[in-house]
């Protein structure tokens, strides 16, 4: 199984996400990256690297999932 590494806090901004993640794929630290973002018009996206295959894209989303049930009373 994998480790799980989140945010300090529940709640980040955008600048501080984008700002790990910079210095993570900088450092070589991060191998594979999966986002979904929301743009003001409400629309979504859903990007990932070509670093990752199609098992760990899907084991990803399910863990950023279970992370998020894990923490829903921190979040509402």
């Amino acid at each position: 199984m994998s480790n799980v590494i989140k945010f300090p806090v529940n709640r980040t901004s955008n600048e501080e996400i984008a700002d790990r993640i910079n210095d993570g794929i900088t450092s070589g630290e991060m191998e594979g990256l999966a986002a979904v973002v929301k743009n003001k018009d409400g629309s979504f996206e859903i990007q990932w690297s070509k670093e990752l295959n199609y098992l760990e894209l899907m084991g990803m989303m399910e863990q950023a999932k279970l992370d998020l049930f894990s923490r829903v009373n921190d979040i509402i």
